[in-house]
């Protein structure tokens, strides 16, 4: 598990209904998110007020996001689907039992780049 000082938690559970309601997403992959993803918790956020560090020019904040599975295998395009939709940079944590993998959001970047 990754740790971040205490003053970076925010802990707040996310209900996965809040994601896929408000996404623009077909309906296989709405099915994935109810039937791949257990639960989804906004567990810390990174910012000069939380770490005690100079802000950013182009990284203000970056929101770390635990997916926890319910099955080995999350397919990629929820992250991307989350991602693209979000203005926030955003570490994911994906975890099933004992495994984690990490994936980070640069899609905002992309975007103000004019690349998207």
């Amino acid at each position: 598990m990754l740790t971040f000082p205490r003053a970076t938690v925010v802990g707040k559970i996310m209900p996965k209904e809040a994601f896929y309601k408000k996404l623009t997403i077909s309906a296989d992959l709405k099915e994935k998110f109810i039937s791949d993803i257990k639960k989804i918790v906004w567990h810390n956020k990174l910012s000069s007020a939380t770490l005690n560090i100079d802000k950013g020019e182009s990284v203000t904040e970056i929101l770390v996001l635990y997916i926890e599975l319910k099955k080995q295998g999350l397919d990629y395009k929820i992250i991307e689907t989350i991602a693209r939709q979000n203005t926030h940079k955003i570490l994911f944590v994906c975890s099933m039992k004992t495994r984690l993998s990490l994936c980070c959001s640069i899609i905002s970047s992309i975007r103000a780049a004019g690349k998207v």
